[in-house]
């Protein structure tokens, strides 16, 4: 399948529906996909934590983070996701959505509220809400058979499709990068809203 990356480099080409569900990601028409909106479409994308939460407000069009926060209270974010949406500086609320994989601690359920309370706030705010898994950003950023630590592998992801070097990529004070300001959980946020940028799928049902 055709993966983000990809999707950047030649953003106008479609991924056969056979290949998504193959994938196991939702079947959605292709006509939404990253590039071919008429307008700008600026996701606020979070990497949701028990207390605190990565996010990044990302441009699509100019393929650029507009404001990055890497460790957001989760009572300072629900409060932001309002404020964004009432000032319409988003177009889409984003939240990576936790998954058990044997026991859970308290952590992850502690998590999975967080994400609940996202997606609430987003949806009574009016606000399209958009969920990936890290399984779905992986798939996406071509990553899911990385080997070594997967933050990694998504943050230099994330720098070679924004510039191909950490200097152009994230740049300087005085001369800043698409990415300047990301750090620690934010490049997660920020994977996903480049995965969620190559999806433009709408909320699936819970």
């Amino acid at each position: 399948m055709r993966s983000a990356r990809t999707l950047l480099s030649a953003p106008g080409a479609a991924l056969p529906t056979t290949e998504r569900h193959r994938a196991g990601l939702p079947i959605r028409p292709d006509s939404a996909r990253f590039g071919q909106r008429e307008s700008t479409v600026r996701i606020l994308a979070i990497d949701p934590g028990p207390q605190k939460c990565g996010v990044v407000l990302y441009d699509t069009e100019k393929r650029r983070v507009l404001e990055v926060w890497k460790a957001r209270p989760v009572p300072e974010l629900l409060d932001e996701i309002t404020l964004r949406i009432k000032s319409a500086e988003c177009d889409l609320v984003a939240c990576e959505r936790v998954q058990s994989y044997g026991i859970s601690g308290s952590s992850l359920l502690y998590t999975a509220e967080v994400f609940g309370r996202v997606r609430e706030r987003a949806i009574l705010g009016g606000c399209e809400f958009v969920w990936l898994t890290r399984r779905d950003v992986l798939l996406w950023l071509d990553l899911l058979g990385a080997p070594g630590n997967r933050d990694a592998a998504v943050r230099a992801r994330m720098i070679e499709m924004h510039g191909g070097e950490r200097a152009t990529a994230i740049g300087t004070k005085r001369t800043p990068g698409a990415l300047y300001g990301v750090s620690s959980h934010a490049w997660q946020a920020l994977g996903l809203a480049v995965a969620v940028a190559a999806t433009m799928q709408p909320d699936r049902a819970l």
